[in-house]
């Protein structure tokens, strides 16, 4: 039989074996607790690390696809200084070369335009006489032609040139003209051609600017236009003649050989000798300039003979391309 003092000492062994084993698990639960919440913690920060990151990626790619795009449209994308005029009219033969933009080798060229030179007989010393020459090279319909290049006609040829803008210009037989700058964009326009020999018309599309935007110089003067059409006639002495055919043209004192000023005319009028640096020519009306730059008054002219064979040639090609 057991003692009451042994039987209590069991059981406070019992109950005390009973609190150890409690006290025990209960830190064994905090422990278990504890790395739980700490590897949640830590899943949880991994998870906002990782979309941070995932989201910094994303817009780096976005970037670098931005930029990519904007350099390849920059570098593929037509720069308007260096846009081009189609041949869109051939008839008979005509040739172009790259020429200089001085009056010296504007006047080699001309001379380089003789009969003789088509056959292409000139003796090695005569070539050499007249110092630098451009290299021809045949035109045909479809081509194009861009700043710096001249195209010439021979005596069975005509030709006709398109500007994105829609404006066209037409090249009689046995002329030469020279592309200074064709620059078209949205709402401006910035053309330049260079007749130094034959016949040019222009036929010039409507709204783009100022009278700067479009201009035909000769050697000593400029005729600047918008949304008219007009003849020049440039000859083998250097003097010109500006015939406007419809809307009002500003001929003024320059030429590709020297410095000008053109600027939008409102309409036709006669300038007295103080105004003599600038004359505007309205509808059916020529200006005249010398061989050394004299610009004339305006004038009423009637077409006749070669000229009202060009005439009609033209007026008939602008309404089947509807300007």
């Amino acid at each position: 039989m057991i003692s009451q003092p042994t039987r209590l000492r069991g059981v406070s062994r019992a109950h005390g074996l009973g609190r150890g084993q409690s006290r025990g698990q209960s830190r064994a639960q905090s422990r278990a607790q504890s790395r739980a919440q700490s590897r949640a913690q830590s899943h949880g920060h991994g998870s906002a690390g990782w979309a941070v990151r995932r989201r910094s990626a994303i817009l780096v790619a976005v970037l670098f696809l931005s930029l990519s795009f904007e350099m390849r449209w920059a570098v593929g994308r037509p720069k308007a200084a260096d846009q081009s005029v189609e041949v869109t009219f051939l008839e008979g033969h005509a040739d172009f070369a790259a020429v200089p933009a001085d009056s010296e080798s504007a006047a080699r060229t001309r001379a380089s335009a003789a009969a003789a030179d088509e056959a292409g007989k000139h003796s090695a010393k005569d070539k050499k006489d007249r110092g630098w020459r451009p290299k021809w090279q045949a035109l045909a319909r479809g081509m194009t032609l861009t700043r710096g290049q001249v195209v010439r006609t021979r005596a069975d040829g005509r030709l006709e040139l398109k500007l994105s803008d829609g404006s066209r210009v037409r090249l009689a037989p046995e002329t030469m003209v020279r592309v200074d700058r064709v620059r078209v964009q949205k709402n401006s326009r910035a053309v330049r051609l260079d007749i130094w020999l034959g016949r040019l018309w222009a036929k010039v599309a409507h709204g783009w600017g100022d009278g700067r935007s479009f201009e035909v110089r000769t050697t000593n003067a400029v005729a600047g236009v918008r949304g008219t059409s007009f003849a020049v006639l440039a000859k083998q002495d250097l003097s010109a003649v500006i015939r406007v055919y419809a809307g009002s043209v500003g001929v003024s004192k320059g030429g590709y050989s020297r410095p000008a000023s053109v600027r939008e005319v409102p309409g036709p009028r006669r300038v007295d000798q103080q105004q003599w640096e600038e004359v505007i020519a309205g509808a059916m009306t020529e200006v005249r300039v010398s061989a050394l730059g004299d610009i004339q008054p305006a004038t009423d002219f009637l077409d006749e003979g070669e000229a009202l064979e060009w005439a009609m040639w033209n007026q008939a090609r602008d309404k089947t391309a509807d300007l």
